[in-house]
């Protein structure tokens, strides 16, 4: 799997994280900024390791701990949403900003909350918890 760029003059480039045997797009903001998902090794020994490409450069952004990260969203503020995986269940969200990461949880929810999305200008969060989708502000 290898992810790509695409231009408005129609030009694109891949996008493959170095060394790594699948690199997964999840999201661009405004400014050209994506962020997405890489792991060294195929399915069924895959680690997922989140990633952000801006201007030419890779960076790795994994939640603390020894969890998988995948990344899903990020807004022209740069605030990041991503989810953590033990195994193959995902174990929640969670958003990261300015160096500091917190997770998302919805309130009076007893199953784990997904965000999957934020709005490129408002910063808003779309996910789920259980069957209740929800749209949240950061705080």
């Amino acid at each position: 799997m290898h992810g790509f760029k695409s231009f408005s003059d129609g030009n694109a480039i891949a996008l493959d994280f170095a060394g790594s045997a699948q690199t997964a797009a999840g999201a661009i903001n405004d400014s050209g900024t994506i962020v997405g998902t890489y792991s060294n090794h195929l399915a069924p020994s895959e680690w997922r390791h989140g990633f952000i490409y801006s201007n030419g450069k890779w960076a790795t952004l994994d939640y603390p701990a020894t969890l998988q990260t995948t990344l899903s969203g990020i807004s022209n503020a740069n605030l990041i949403v991503g989810t953590t995986i033990k195994g193959t269940t995902e174990t929640g969200s969670f958003m990261y900003k300015n160096g500091s990461f917190k997770r998302i949880v919805l309130p009076n929810s007893n199953v784990p909350t997904y965000g999957r999305g934020v709005s490129a200008s408002k910063g808003l969060i779309a996910g789920f918890s259980g069957t209740t989708g929800f749209i949240a502000t950061c705080n």
